[in-house]
């Protein structure tokens, strides 16, 4: 097993036992090949002579101008799935003889293996991959360049020979300086050492010095600056528009599995066509449906979400839409991705309608308003006066509302968001004050501190992924994990959610920039599905939508001259400074008329999602899930994972038949 062991600045150059895995890691006999005539490959898919097409799933992301396939590429699509999950992929590939226009995936009915079941070809949808313009950022690097050239075939080069007591501060230790574990200083890791991992790594990052560095003045790599592939865009009934000659086209697609479908294996192809060129490829597709059904995005068991949407479309869409026009388009849409359109920072409660149409959707959670003053230094932290009487006089006409329509039990106050733990008395104020008034209102905060007040008046905790910290094993906790735990404890309502922003930068860390590998994306919930944390909290999924006209035009997503390049900068901060970051606050595009677009970003996170419902079904303890040997084998900690797709794959099948098998040995459950 070769394990990508993020220890340090260095690590992905030097610190890994073994070779660090790359997404475009290939094997010299799947160099890409010249088709002179019309071929049949593995899987009886065909291919129109000139034409080379492969097929990936998303967790991968292609350059336009790749030609060499990856670890996981196939010639033939074969998924795999719940009741009620969409599975998504991809086919690419390019033509070097002329371009391509109106390019078309025409999809037929699967039949099962059994016979009589039909998965139907209205189960389908496509979208073609589009590209933005993406700039260097200063807030963040990366490890690897993925849309650098995959390296050479052959072994790596062998590490440099490194030694402690050299290695400079930040980078690479072949040993854990294991005392004296004092974050604020510096000096403070010397002393003893302790083995390295039992991982097979040859050295690992000091724990002590993890919380010192940023990670950010050593080998890193600047991430690159050109066109990534991110947007999902929506394909005209023509077809897709352009594809040029010799241009490397990724079309995406995604099959929802019906609730009542049979369970079973299901066979068939579909086809890809273009203007004027007839058939380009045929491709067989092979699907299992498992005997699962995927819980409704707000079951009472289902995974927990708060992403926050900015519901006002109005610069988006024409002059005079209603706003239940775009909640119309916005909410069922994010739904789809599991992340049902709340919202966490309001001012004040949203029209009722909208949270009706919310409700709807599928929405577990709707937050009311950011009732908490996220105090910072110098304040003294001082409430205004008669402040929590005002927010309780807010509040009411919605809470009654609510309550007449039964959906009580949904709404949640936010506040505090990130404030430092010396303002906690505010906490007990606000929120005191709203307890007393409506004792089963759920409060939420994100509080980043290093103490959890069992009688502090919160129902769900939300802190930093990356601050829950790392240990020798996933089975000894660490002190967030001990702290998480008396916290759940200590009342029947505390629930423990995590969240990301633009922190962690660390390059290490998982993160989703858009430059950062697509399979981090999901592999956050994979983390997540280990430790038992059933919820996420992200700060926007929109924000470019709070952006115009100030600091971005307030205009859709448009194809350039018909390609799949497109206009859309995707910086936080539109014009590049040291604050911008690239996808950070936003999974979506705008689409014509305010429509909305996703993101092969969004894709993962909604497919990480879905695979912790599978493993939650094997179970877990209070905090670690009964699914550990499996999901350690792809991710072990904060730091440490494989980026295969291939692997992910395998050991979410393997998660599904464990499911299976139980219940027939058990009976349904």
């Amino acid at each position: 097993m070769v394990w990508t062991m993020w220890t340090g600045l260095t690590a992905a150059l030097a610190c890994v036992a073994g070779t660090v895995h790359v997404e475009a890691t290939v094997p010299p006999q799947s160099a890409a090949r010249e088709v002179s005539s019309t071929i049949v490959v593995p899987g009886q898919s065909t291919i129109l002579r000139s034409s080379t097409w492969w097929v990936d799933p998303i967790t991968v992301k292609i350059a336009h101008d790749r030609r060499t396939p990856f670890d996981s590429t196939s010639d033939g699509i074969d998924l795999a799935g719940m009741r009620g999950e969409c599975e998504r992929g991809q086919i690419w590939g390019w033509d070097d003889t002329g371009d391509l226009r109106d390019l078309q995936l025409k999809f037929a009915p699967l039949s099962s293996a059994s016979g009589g079941a039909v998965l139907p070809a209205s189960q389908w949808t496509y979208k073609q991959q589009g590209y933005v313009n993406v700039s260097t950022s200063t807030r963040y690097g990366c490890l690897r360049d993925i849309l650098a050239p995959p390296p050479p075939p052959g072994p790596p080069p062998p590490p440099p020979a490194l030694n402690c007591s050299d290695t400079p501060w930040g980078a690479c230790w072949t040993g854990c300086p294991s005392v004296n574990k004092n974050w604020s200083d510096p000096n403070s890791c010397n002393g003893g050492k302790t083995p390295p991992p039992p991982q097979g790594a040859s050295c690992n990052r000091c724990e002590c010095n993890e919380k010192n560095t940023s990670c950010g003045a050593g080998p890193q790599l600047d991430c690159s600056p050109g066109w990534y592939p991110d947007p999902l865009l929506d394909v005209p009934a023509s077809g897709i528009p352009l594809v040029p000659t010799g241009w490397t086209q990724p079309v995406y697609f995604e099959l929802c599995i019906p609730y009542g479908q049979s369970a079973g294996n299901y066979t068939g192809q579909f086809t890809m066509t273009a203007d004027g060129r007839g058939g380009i490829a045929t491709v067989e597709v092979h699907v299992e449906v498992w005997d699962i059904d995927l819980p409704l995005v707000n079951d009472s068991k289902a995974f927990n979400t708060a992403f926050n949407f900015n519901s006002n479309m109005s610069l988006w869409y024409p002059v005079g839409t209603e706003p239940e026009t775009w909640w119309a388009d916005w909410l069922p849409f994010l739904a789809h991705y599991r992340i049902p359109g709340d919202s966490i920072y309001l001012g004040e409660p949203r029209p009722t309608k909208e949270y009706e149409m919310l409700a709807s959707s599928g929405a577990k959670w709707m937050g009311m308003r950011d009732a908490g003053i996220s105090f910072r230094p110098p304040s003294n932290g001082t409430l205004p006066p008669n402040y929590v009487e005002d927010v309780i006089e807010q509040l009411a006409p919605t809470m009654a509302n609510m309550s007449a329509l039964g959906l009580l039990d949904k709404m949640y106050v936010y506040g505090f968001d990130e404030m430092p733990e010396q303002y906690k008395d505010a906490v007990y104020e606000i929120f005191g004050g709203l307890k007393k008034k409506w004792p089963t209102l759920t409060t939420m905060a994100v509080l980043d501190w290093q103490t959890f007040p069992s009688d502090l008046p919160l129902d769900i905790w939300v802190d930093e992924y990356a601050d829950y910290g790392t240990s020798a094993s996933y089975l000894e906790p660490t002190p967030k994990e001990t702290l998480r735990q008396s916290w759940l404890a200590s009342g029947e309502t505390h629930q423990f959610w995590w969240y990301w922003c633009i922190g962690p930068t660390d390059p290490h860390a998982l993160n989703t920039f858009i430059e950062r590998p697509a399979i981090q994306a999901r592999m956050l919930y994979w983390l997540t599905a280990l430790h038992a944390v059933n919820g996420m909290l992200y700060y926007e999924v929109d924000i470019w939508a709070t952006q115009c006209p100030k600091e971005r035009p307030c205009k859709s997503v448009d194809r350039i001259n018909g390609t799949a390049l497109t206009d859309f900068d995707p910086a936080t901060f539109p014009d590049p400074s040291p604050g911008s970051t690239n996808g950070d606050g936003s999974f979506t595009y705008p689409g014509p008329n305010g429509a909305p677009l996703g993101s092969i970003r969004l894709s993962n996170i909604a497919d990480g999602i879905e695979d912790w419902e599978l493993f939650n079904k094997l179970g877990a303890t209070a905090s670690i899930s009964k699914a550990a040997d499996l999901i350690t084998q792809l991710v072990m900690n904060i730091t440490v994972r494989q980026e295969d797709p291939a692997l992910l794959e395998r050991l979410r099948r393997e998660a599904a038949h464990r499911i299976m098998e139980a219940s027939r040995e058990s009976g349904p459950t």
